[in-house]
């Protein structure tokens, strides 16, 4: 099997952190450690387990663009 695709993943420093630090754990680098987490999460597809997380990471999103738009509103009109 060739590697031949990349997909850059944004993480918190504390999600980063401790994606870095199980990896150690397990005497593996964290871009392997990551590919076995994305390879296991996307043989469950079906678990209401990995839909939920699914559905937190979507409304954490929503919540972080919607912030950073009324910030950006904000800042613009306040001249």
């Amino acid at each position: 099997m060739t590697l031949d695709a990349r997909q850059v993943v944004p993480l918190t420093s504390d999600d980063l952190d401790a994606l870095r630090s199980a990896a150690e754990t397990r005497e593996i680098t964290a871009g392997l450690f990551a590919r076995a987490l994305v390879r296991y999460a996307m043989a469950r597809l079906d678990d209401p387990d990995l839909h939920a997380v699914i559905d937190a990471e979507k409304t954490e999103a929503k919540d972080r663009i919607s912030d950073g738009a009324r910030r950006a509103v904000s800042q613009r009109w306040a001249k």
